[in-house]
């Protein structure tokens, strides 16, 4: 499942859950942020992306101690060299967009957060 998926997905639950939604209630957001913080997890600045780190991070926790690794890969660029990331780059002013990152640098990362188990997520490229 796509990033973008997720984050439909997610919104979609939280507008349910929320009332009138995170997006369209400031307070509720502000109080939803600081739950996160209380948490120890730091809002990422968009609603979608605090509502799929969050969801994600609930099962790395459930399934901790299990043997089985839940993690995020957080990435801040299109992926160079996939469609994705081609129709970015050939729609969109390429000076406005984060770098393209490197396929192989992705999955060294995942790799790396996989093997470890040392922490929850990792950001690529920022």
């Amino acid at each position: 499942m796509s990033t973008t998926a997720l984050t439909d997905i997610t919104r979609r639950e939280l507008d349910r859950r929320a009332n009138g939604g995170l997006e369209r209630n400031p307070t509720r957001l502000d109080a939803y942020t600081a739950e996160l913080a209380a948490d120890g997890i730091e809002a990422a600045g968009f609603t979608g992306d605090i509502a799929a780190r969050h969801y994600l991070h609930t099962p790395h926790a459930d399934l901790g101690g299990t043997g089985v690794y839940a993690g995020l890969l957080q990435i801040t660029g299109p992926v160079g060299d996939s469609d994705a990331g081609n129709f970015v780059l050939e729609n969109y002013d390429p000076a406005l967009l984060p770098e393209p990152q490197n396929p192989v640098d992705l999955a060294d990362a995942m790799w790396d957060l996989y093997l470890k188990r040392d922490r929850f997520d990792q950001v690529v490229g920022a």
